[in-house]
């Protein structure tokens, strides 16, 4: 599919999942400013959901079809947040727990996004490796019984568990689903799309329109007062010059300069 037909796939109601919030938000506020330019007063709202908004709507679908055996509840985000904070800070001693528990989070994500099917991390921690390694496969361990014992599944499992019952969910049939911007797709993610497509859903893969050529420029500054001086009055000249324009700064240390940028 071309970006030119995302306006009528959104007329037409079908779904369009992005890799991340912001491509969501992105494409929402497009479709919302061409209604407006068509002279609409009003609208259905657009259909467009982040991977993993999708998947918790994918899994209300697989329990509501009774096709999850056993059928357990999805573990919110700030749940599995709180096993980490707790396993980590229960486990180590450590000048930053809280960094470590979100850093874990997302290595038990990372993996299972990119795993086989039949690959595990339990056997890390007694494999001699690196010792963080070994301590990440120790907190995993106790993550996973938690889950568990929660009698939940929590989102790194989920792809792979509603790719297993694909076919037991009458509604994904003939259903119409549009990937924007996946560059470069996950083996998990993979697998739950050539199992959607195996259950009948249409699943298609969209390329993001390009945006123009862009110019860089370096400049050097005496001290990093100077360069975000310079920075921000770069932002203020190409405002008063485009006032339409979206403008973004980024910040490596922005934690430990907020107060001086406000």
């Amino acid at each position: 599919m071309s970006p030119p037909d995302f306006a009528a796939a959104l007329a037409a109601g079908v779904t369009i999942v992005t890799p991340n919030n912001r491509l969501a938000r992105a494409l929402v506020a497009r479709h919302d400013e061409a209604m407006r330019e068509r002279g609409a007063r009003a609208w259905p709202a657009a259909r467009v959901l982040p991977w993993q908004a999708w998947l918790r709507g994918l899994w209300q679908d697989a329990l509501a079809a009774d096709a999850l055996d056993p059928a357990q509840p999805l573990l919110a985000e700030a749940a599995s947040a709180f096993l980490w904070d707790r396993i980590v800070g229960e486990t180590a001693t450590l000048l930053d727990p809280r960094g470590a528990a979100e850093r874990a989070a997302e290595a038990w994500t990372l993996f299972h996004a990119w795993r086989e099917p039949d690959e595990s991390h339990t056997a890390w921690a007694r494999a001699g490796i690196a010792d963080d390694v070994a301590a990440f496969a120790r907190w995993a361990d106790r993550y996973a019984a938690s889950v568990a014992a929660a009698g939940a599944v929590d989102a790194a499992h989920a792809a792979d568990a509603l790719a297993a019952a694909a076919t037991r969910i009458p509604a994904w049939r003939d259903a119409d689903v549009v990937l924007a911007g996946f560059f470069a797709p996950t083996r998990q993610q993979s697998r739950l799309v050539a199992a959607l497509r195996a259950a009948g859903t249409r699943v298609a893969e969209a390329a993001l329109p390009r945006g123009r050529a862009g110019r860089t420029q370096r400049v050097a500054c005496a001290t990093p007062q100077a360069e975000l001086v310079a920075a921000l009055r770069a932002a203020r000249a190409r405002c008063a010059a485009e006032p339409g324009a979206r403008i973004g700064l980024v910040f490596g240390d922005l934690d430990d300069r907020r107060h001086e940028v406000v």
